[in-house]
């Protein structure tokens, strides 16, 4: 039995689960984590379950949101962190619940994902543990689980080792396992869209790095069908979403709604708060206010990276000749968007596109991942050799200096999340709700005040006819025209999104944006009936979903006869 457990205590795996576990430790306490964007990620899962029992196949529109006008996240927002936070429902009785165990699994998930992507590259698994253990206790990651509560950048720390994983193996090891490229690239293409272009800066300068090997016929080849796999497995999402910007001006796709270059400059980082930044809650301040460090959240890199950072002269040389460009060109590249986080860059003289980032500091989610890559190397080849229990010592170190973070984490025991099942009330003096964030999401022609004056009534806007008998339940509602004498234009109380149906008599009216953003009709003269409407989903949805469904089909088949025969090849 002691040797049993002593076994289990030495098992590499076994000590990451433990760290992610007691890096959870605040989830255990009763109610939701009070952060940033908690309570939007609940709303989101409730939301999305809603849609889903009002009989939407595919639940795009949740109807009581935005004062029951209805209002798509799903549209926009990738859709693993929702349905992760379903997914985990199931296994526990409550959505906050579900949030909770989808937390730690990211934790758990992206360490071992890190071992076993610098065990592959280095076959060391000192290196690959240490790496493991410092990519899951950076700051960062902490600061985005427990004061920002950002779910889709969260997820995206368990998927960017798969990404470089794939890589590595494809440029270095005969593609034997270059689906993980695959599943990485579709899990953050499915989870954030901006840690997705984050990480294809990184990404981009691995493959110019290969550049050569590139152009050899099996790699390429292995790219071209990766690439055609991750395009059709991420066309439910991206064929829809395509589909809504080009129908309609979502404020979502404005210049600058989501932010602007001088944002970009004023959400930049002092140098000093990279290197000594304090464990505490916060927002990310404005430069421009004195006080802005005292308000923000914790920007420090940590300790557990930076100081094996100051080994770099006295390691280089002791890095495998055949290593030491992929060594130089990680710590370069993590060094560059370490920078790219702080006032000294230049922000306000790159190109406009750039501002779609927001904040800075979200660089800090790649260099962390590259730069604890390196700072795991340069600790053990510092020493000529270092020893497991040496390992543990250092976890301890580290755990101790991360804790006050970790403490900052503070519940709220008294969220009730059935307040997100019912009709999310807006009020015109603000310019967020608890189910809407900040109506990032909105046509740009949809207003907050008309929104919350609206009434639930189909509107004639122009012509003259008379509208009986009016029935709205969600997203279905059914009235009557009669005594059309002329033209007339009705809009229907329902925000502008593609998909909704609505038919006359039981035949389909086209149907148009409003001046205000929400969905209208045109009626010709003398049109008398019944009008229906409600949610049936676009055909480029229904097409979208079933290629990513075929697609997602063939891959697995694919990679498990391409695993059967590589197999075969190998052993005989």
């Amino acid at each position: 039995m002691k040797e049993r457990v002593l076994k289990l205590l030495k098992n590499n795996y076994f000590i990451i689960i433990l760290i992610s576990l007691m890096l959870s430790c605040p989830l255990i306490v009763k109610g939701l984590v009070i952060a940033h964007d908690s309570v939007y990620h609940v709303s989101k899962a409730i939301g999305t379950v809603l849609s889903v029992k009002e009989g939407q196949f595919l639940p795009y529109i949740i109807s009581n949101f935005a004062n029951g006008f209805g209002y798509s996240w799903n549209l926009f927002y990738p859709p693993i962190s929702t349905y992760g936070v379903i997914f985990f429902r199931i296994f526990s009785n409550s959505y906050i619940n579900g949030v909770k165990l989808l937390l730690v699994a990211t934790i758990i998930l992206s360490g071992i994902f890190m071992y076993n992507l610098m065990y592959d590259i280095t076959k060391n698994k000192m290196i690959a543990l240490l790496s493991a253990i410092i990519y899951i206790t950076a700051p960062y990651r902490l600061t985005v689980i427990y004061i920002r509560m950002a779910i889709g950048e969260i997820i995206s720390f368990v998927f960017i080792p798969l990404v470089f994983h794939g890589l590595y193996n494809i440029f270095n090891q005969n593609c034997k396992k270059h689906w993980y490229l695959v599943i990485g690239a579709c899990g953050l293409a499915l989870t954030h869209n901006i840690s997705t272009l984050l990480t294809i800066i990184p990404a981009v300068i691995y493959v110019l790095f290969n550049i050569k090997k590139v152009f050899t016929k099996k790699i390429f080849l292995t790219l071209l069908i990766d690439a055609l796999f991750m395009v059709g497995i991420v066309a439910f999402f991206y064929g829809p979403m395509m589909e809504a910007k080009f129908s309609c001006d979502y404020s979502v796709f404005d210049d600058g709604k989501m932010g602007t270059l001088e944002d970009m400059h004023q959400h930049s980082v002092y140098i000093s708060q990279l290197i000594f930044g304090k464990m505490q809650r916060g927002i990310s301040g404005y430069l421009s206010d004195p006080e802005n460090i005292s308000k923000d959240m914790c920007f420090a890199i940590g300790l557990q990276i930076l100081i094996p950072l100051l080994f770099t002269p006295f390691v280089y040389k002791k890095i495998d000749v055949k290593k030491r460009k992929l060594y130089l060109i990680t710590l370069i590249t993590g060094l560059f968007l370490l920078f790219a986080t702080t006032n000294l860059f230049p922000w306000t003289s790159m190109p406009s596109v750039f501002a779609f980032i927001q904040f800075p500091y979200r660089f800090l989610f790649i260099s962390t991942f590259l730069l604890s890559t390196i700072s795991a190397v340069n600790i053990v080849k510092i020493f000529k050799e270092i020893k497991f229990y040496q390992v543990i010592i250092l976890c301890c170190l580290i755990l101790v200096y991360i804790f006050p973070l970790v403490r900052l984490a503070s519940m709220d025991k008294n969220h009730d999340e059935t307040v997100h099942s019912e009709i999310d009330v807006v009020n015109e003096d603000t310019d967020r709700t608890d189910n809407c964030a900040y109506f990032e999401y909105l046509p740009s022609k949809a207003k907050i005040s008309y929104l919350a004056n609206r009434s639930q009534d189909a509107i004639i806007l122009s012509g003259n006819t008379n509208i009986t008998e009016q029935e709205k339940n969600k997203s279905y509602m059914k009235l009557k025209v009669e005594n059309t004498t002329e033209n007339a234009d009705i809009e229907l109380p329902y925000v502008y999104y593609p998909g909704y149906q609505v038919t006359l008599n039981g035949n389909t009216l086209p149907i148009k944006e409003s001046d205000n953003g929400f969905i209208s009709i045109s009626l010709d003269q003398n049109s008398n009936g019944e009008i229906i409407v409600n949610y049936a989903g676009t055909l480029i949805q229904k097409i979208s979903f079933i290629i990513s469904l075929l697609v997602v089909m063939i891959f697995i088949i694919y990679t498990i006869l391409f695993e059967r025969k590589y197999r075969q090849n190998y052993t005989n």
